[in-house]
């Protein structure tokens, strides 16, 4: 199963690895300049990667909430393979995990045969939002592939509570890939997952017991990211807006538009952002397993009906007015600095999968029960993974066309001797190769909104400076991820100035650490025996 999940990845992004050197577009370049901050600091200064000194001044690498250097999948793929190939493996290797997690739910849970379970496997981590993140350079949104394993845990905790701890650990993989996003949606999809076991007429109180370890176990794996993120964000809060909203004209298009679609196409974000293609024969298929799952007698899959509404609800946006899921949800914290609500495209989807599993799985039970015939039944059985073919295909020749735009150029670039700051001018095509050219810049293309000192000077020149500058003079400075060095020879007391933001949580090994204009800087005092 693993195999022919890596093999998928393979088929959807040959055109990737086919030009392995080349770089991906977008976003994508703000995702190779964070590997390059980690893998530089790692291999070039053998140290893990708290600051990154090669953008908007420098900045926090520790608080930053997309950051990824504590995830083992960086460790095994950016780390040993090098930012852009590493990426591509990233990337390959999460949709084996979706394929592989969806297959099991839809085995283990839901009872259905192998055709049926290898269809909404191949719906979900192959459709189109999976593919816009692969290909438009959303990183850490590649976590959502996490969800079927930790829907599949939830549900098994229920009845062994050992797997209470495979559920912390895999919502703390979602914290330690950046998971901005899939982190607080798939726990409004577990929350969503409560709701339906406690109430009647099938109530299962064992789920309160669920939800209270996995929560604590979730909170006490996930600090490590949990705090430093909730210190950044309180401290610098990011404004998002709710104005896009999405017509259940704009869904169904966002679900059957196969690329290439227009760019821009009458909403606030382009295209990339709302593609979630998974075709007009799953949504069929879908309808169908709707119905049956709503009429069928025992039948125990109405929730998956009630999942895909509400998820619908949401990335609609604030169609229905400010009572509208998403306008309630946007008032609470942490999602009040999430936005784009398409994003709910992918919770959506994984239902959809699910539904039209239902279909073909129950069309194959029925029609096998009527007839005696081994011949039938295995004509039966070829037939339904046809229809796997058929919508795998379908679905994986869109997400190949998307991932052929993996056509940027390479990392380049050789270690300057001196660390310093470059001018902003062509900032997005070269911010990915400052770490490795060992330079920064004040540009800063983060959803952080980070203060930037406007004092930062530009050129390779000393990074230090001195404060009055007759009290003395700088003799040597440098710099590697999180220390800054400077040699100064002073004849009074004086301010060293770093070119650098100044951030609270530095420590300095003489003086006193202050804020000046916005920069890192020491006061030093002298206590002179002679002049």
């Amino acid at each position: 199963l693993w195999f022919v999940g890596l093999a998928l990845g393979a088929i959807a992004w040959a055109p990737a690895l086919w030009e392995f050197e080349k770089a991906g577009w977008g976003d994508w370049g703000w995702f190779h300049h964070q590997w390059e901050v980690g893998r530089i600091a790692i291999t070039r200064w053998h140290e893990w990667p708290l600051w990154d000194p090669h953008h908007c001044g420098g900045v926090s690498l520790w608080g930053q909430p997309q950051a990824q250097h504590e995830a083992p999948t960086w460790w095994v793929t950016g780390l040993l393979f090098g930012t852009v190939i590493g990426h591509k493996l990233f990337i390959i290797l999460h949709h084996a995990v979706g394929f592989v997690g969806m297959f099991l739910v839809a085995r283990r849970l839901h009872r259905m045969a192998q055709p049926a379970a290898a269809i909404a496997a191949v719906v979900w981590a192959f459709s189109g939002f999976f593919a816009w993140r692969g290909a438009g350079g959303h990183a850490t949104f590649l976590a959502f592939h996490y969800l079927p394993w930790i829907y599949l845990c939830w549900r098994r905790t229920n009845e062994d509570l050992r797997y209470a701890g495979a559920v912390a650990v895999l919502m703390g993989m979602t914290l330690v890939e950046g998971g901005t996003y899939p982190f607080p949606l798939i726990f409004l999809l577990l929350l969503y997952d409560f709701v339906v076991q406690v109430l009647p007429p099938r109530a299962d109180a064992r789920v309160i017991r669920t939800a209270s370890i996995t929560g604590v176990l979730t909170l006490l794996i996930g600090a490590m990211r949990l705090w430093p993120i909730y210190l950044t964000m309180s401290q610098f809060p990011r404004a998002t807006e709710l104005d896009d909203p999405e017509t259940l004209t704009d869904m169904l298009e966002a679900l059957t538009g196969r690329e290439p679609h227009d760019w821009h196409w009458g909403h606030r974000w382009v295209w990339a952002e709302y593609g979630a293609y998974v075709g007009y024969a799953v949504l069929g298929l879908a309808a169908i397993g709707a119905l049956i799952a709503l009429f069928a007698k025992r039948v125990r899959q109405r929730h998956l009906i009630g999942g895909a509404l509400v998820f619908a609800a949401c990335a609609m946006g604030s169609a229905g007015g400010e009572h509208w899921p998403w306008p309630l949800l946007h008032q609470l914290p942490v999602y009040e600095n999430l936005h784009v609500p398409s994003r709910f495209h992918v919770l959506l989807t994984f239902y959809l999968a699910l539904l039209a599993g239902v279909a073909v799985d129950r069309a194959v039970r029925a029609l096998t029960r009527r007839t005696t015939r081994r011949f039938s039944r295995r004509a039966l059985v070829v037939t339904a993974w046809i229809v796997f073919l058929g919508i795998g295909t379908d679905v994986m020749s869109n997400t190949i066309r998307i991932g052929a735009r993996w056509d940027g150029n390479p990392i380049i670039g050789s270690a300057e001797a001196h660390f310093h700051l470059v001018s902003p001018v062509g900032y997005l095509e070269e911010y990915m190769n400052y770490p490795e050219r060992n330079v920064g810049t004040a540009a800063c293309y983060d959803p952080v909104p980070w203060p930037i000192s406007s004092a930062l000077w530009v050129g390779d020149q000393p990074q230090v400076r001195i404060q009055p500058r007759s009290a003395g003079e700088v003799v040597a400075d440098s710099r590697t991820n999180h220390t800054a060095r400077a040699e100064v020879e002073l004849r009074e007391p004086a301010r060293v100035i770093f070119n650098q933001n100044w951030n609270p949580d530095w420590e300095v090994s003489a003086g006193i650490a202050v804020e000046d204009a916005g920069r890192l800087a020491v006061e030093i005092f002298l206590h002179l025996a002679r002049p």
